[in-house]
């Protein structure tokens, strides 16, 4: 039989396990656990461009470039992609989160005068969101 495998014939995948950066792993001192009730980012315009203060316990104090993905009025829950936390994002103070963009519409509907698009426009970015 053309295209069949052997299950031992295949290469093992390499599966990644949380505890194998165990030595490199830190705690972030300023996050704290998920809310019962948040507001979620929703698609479109996404995720909210922010720039997220995050204090690693050994480290210290980074500012880091990422997303905030939900919030209440208190806290907010950012992207943390780094090999020193074991989840993908981190519920931290909203005095610890900048906002770096500012929404845009572009365009309306002819009939309702909906927003036909609506995006994050870096607030360094120049062009306003245009492209070239």
């Amino acid at each position: 039989m053309t295209g069949d495998h052997h299950p031992s014939s295949r290469p093992e995948p390499r599966i990644r396990s949380w505890r194998e950066n165990a030595e490199a792993e830190q705690h972030l001192t300023n996050s704290v656990g998920a809310p019962q009730r948040y507001t979620e980012a929703r698609t479109p315009p996404g995720p909210i461009p922010v720039i997220a203060r995050l204090h690693w316990e050994t480290d210290g104090p980074e500012l880091r470039d990422t997303v905030a993905l939900a919030w209440t009025t208190t806290h907010v829950c950012v992207r943390v992609l780094d090999h020193r936390w074991r989840t993908t994002a981190a519920w931290i103070p909203a005095s610890d989160v900048t906002r770096r963009a500012h929404l845009v519409t572009r365009g309306r509907h002819e009939w309702t005068g909906e927003p036909l698009e609506r995006i994050w426009v870096l607030d360094d970015d120049p062009g306003g969101g245009q492209t070239p």
